[in-house]
């Protein structure tokens, strides 16, 4: 069976291609992320509820909360919207509903069910309500209800139990204090490194159409597009060329659009084929050995694209928070001196890593912290936006995008006293009442609740690296960073406190002794991922 283009499906399609997805949610403000094929301008409202005698609560009535999506490419636009108002206008114990409407460039005016298209927004909510719902937590902590998901691999095989979430809010959706309160995502939403062969092959092809041209990826002998290096073909121009550590890079992600593609796969059905191609659409370039891995893996995405449906329709009524992972960009990622030296010292290293960041920031990014992406502004991600719009400058915008997204190349890192990965600084600025500062992006923020906070840590790119050694343990926090994410956060109150963390916490023993043992030999750090687990006597653990 050979691939159904994206290309000649893209008008069939709903306008809607992912999401909604609800994400940041406190008392004043509420913020939807959504994915369309059309450049439009999207209008976001909060309900108490659905019925006739529902009322507007956010925005304030008689005003309107509208955002116009960023051209991402020519066939993906994006945007997360923001609903504000006063303090305390939402509160627990109320289901609220939210609707969204679009103003289209060439399709005009629609509903949030016309832009869905052939997809019912009967899938999409829960009854008795009739728009995606939401609740707020509560003050008693007995109350409290959290999910926790962590990595979600396509290929890692079994179901995919993100799908759960869907069921347990069913369970109990018009019971304020009962149904989830909470998601979050503390773990990879993405797979750059481990990438079905089969999934790959519709991710580029996807990635190309939706940003309507192919991005020329900088190597030692020039550029080359990523339609060109087909799934089982990439792993010596990710070892030896963009100077990788990965075991599974045959079929890693490089281009912007694949990045981008793989969030779009993760979280919607919209624009899966009806008909997965086969192994002998890609056996071509595989050992004999590859192609029984292959018939492997596609058995496993096909389970995987079964549960999407339930995927979305449960991030559509839940406020979802999510944290900057490795396999979002590769594995071993920033894990010791080397890896940052080698990648960094990379022209096609740079370029996939910012890549990575670059759809990390958009896709899950925004909806954390939305005030740094504030429109109009001077705020970091409104600079990204400005810079990625209309992305046929993207490549000749590496420099600016880079400083943003928090990427130095070698030489910049080897400059330092303390050798560390940072994100630059720049001028402070208050956004809707957040300080930040101008110059990058940070993927670290908090989550105040009336009973509990939640602080979500970055320790992927603000790693110190103390000793001299190439391969040798790292801070996962440095001291300033300990001030920065754990220090300089709101009072507790006599609330609970949790603190998200993407690695090993804390470390067992046998990771221990494993370190310690196999830390002799350079080659097992990275297939071992020694350094990913927090370090005893660190000031940080």
């Amino acid at each position: 069976m050979d691939l159904v283009t994206l290309a000649s499906r893209l008008n069939s399609l709903p306008l809607v291609i992912c999401g909604p997805i609800l994400r940041r949610v406190i008392s004043n403000s509420v913020t939807v992320w959504v994915a369309l094929r059309e450049e439009a301008t999207v209008t976001l409202t909060v309900y108490d509820g659905d019925g006739p005698a529902r009322q507007q609560v956010l925005p304030a009535p008689s005003t309107m909360a509208e955002r116009k999506t960023t051209a991402v490419g020519a066939n993906l636009h994006m945007v997360a919207v923001t609903a504000r108002g006063p303090a305390g206008t939402l509160t627990e114990n109320q289901v609220y509903c939210y609707d969204l409407a679009f103003d289209f460039a060439n399709s005009g005016t629609m509903t949030l069910q016309g832009a869905m298209g052939t997809s019912s927004i009967d899938d999409l909510v829960f009854p008795p309500y009739a728009l995606p719902s939401f609740v707020l937590p509560p003050s008693n902590l007995e109350k409290l209800r959290i999910i926790h998901g962590s990595c979600r691999k396509p290929n890692g095989g079994g179901a995919d139990i993100l799908a759960l979430v869907s069921d347990l809010i069913a369970e109990s959706a018009d019971q304020p204090l009962d149904r989830p309160h909470q998601l979050l995502m503390t773990g990879d939403q993405i797979y750059a490194d481990e990438v079905a062969d089969i999934l790959l092959l519709m991710l580029t092809d996807a990635g190309d159409t939706l940003l309507g041209w192919q991005e020329p990826l900088p190597t030692n002998q020039g550029s080359v597009f990523a339609r060109s290096l087909a799934p089982g073909t990439r792993g010596d121009l990710i070892e030896k060329t963009a100077r990788f550590t990965t075991d599974d890079r045959r079929s890693h992600l490089m281009s912007l659009g694949e990045y981008l593609a793989m969030y779009l796969f993760a979280w919607s059905p919209v624009l899966w084929p009806q008909t997965l191609p086969t192994v002998d659409d890609v056996k071509a370039n595989l050992s004999k050995d590859d192609q029984k891995e292959a018939a492997q893996q596609l058995k496993n995405v096909q389970q995987y694209a079964s549960t999407i449906s339930a995927v979305r329709r449960g991030l559509a009524n839940i406020p979802s928070y999510m944290i900057c992972d490795d396999h979002e960009i590769t594995d071993d990622w920033n894990m010791t001196r080397e890896f940052c030296d080698h990648v960094y010292g990379s022209p096609l290293g740079m370029r996939i890593v910012q890549n990575g960041l670059v759809a990390y920031s958009l896709c899950q990014g925004w909806g954390n912290t939305p005030e740094q992406f504030e429109e109009n502004s001077s705020a970091p991600g409104n600079k990204l936006l400005g810079l990625i719009s209309g992305t046929v400058g993207y490549a000749a915008n590496s420099a600016q995008i880079q400083k943003i997204v928090g990427l130095h190349d070698a030489k910049t890192l080897a400059q330092q006293d303390l050798y560390r990965v940072y994100h630059d600084s720049g001028n402070n600025v208050t956004i809707d009442g957040v300080s930040m500062q101008d110059a990058s992006l940070r993927f670290d923020y908090t989550v105040e609740g009336p009973a509990h906070q939640v602080i979500v840590t970055d320790t992927r790119t603000w790693r110190t690296f103390p000793e001299s050694g190439a391969v040798t343990p790292p801070d996962l926090l440095g001291d300033s960073q300990l001030t920065a994410q754990l220090n300089l956060i709101p009072s507790l109150g006599n609330r609970v406190q949790m603190v998200v963390v993407t690695t090993n916490m804390p470390p067992i023993p046998s990771v221990r002794v494993a370190e310690q043992l196999l830390s002799l030999l350079d080659s097992q750090v990275y297939g071992h991922d020694l350094f990913d687990s927090w370090r005893l006597t660190s000031a940080a653990f």
